[in-house]
């Protein structure tokens, strides 16, 4: 796994068209039932954004932090925030928003 370790102390700040997201808690059964490892659970592509950049002149930012939005699937760049996995995408990575 590569990407930065850090704690709440650091404060990240995305820049550009650039999104903080930390995904939501996967499923731990199968659709089949299966009891799943930790090792095995897939990343939820259902997350909430953390922080957002500023955009830029072409592409205002469209996201909010609090908003639970979609992703596309492995994607981003991986950190690691007080030992839970968050990730820094572009915003035309999310693709649609929760209401």
């Amino acid at each position: 796994m590569t990407g930065l370790t850090c704690n709440k102390k650091i404060m990240i700040q995305p820049i550009r068209e650039h999104v903080l997201i930390k995904p939501y808690a996967s499923d731990t059964i199968s659709a089949g039932g299966i009891l799943l490892s930790e090792a095995h659970k897939e990343i939820s592509n259902k997350v909430k954004v953390i922080a957002v950049g500023k955009g830029t002149k072409d592409k205002p930012m469209k996201f909010t932090p609090g908003e639970t939005v979609f992703r596309v699937k492995d994607v981003g760049d991986e950190i690691l925030i007080d030992g839970e996995r968050h990730f820094i995408v572009k915003q035309t990575w999310l693709l649609a928003k929760l209401n």
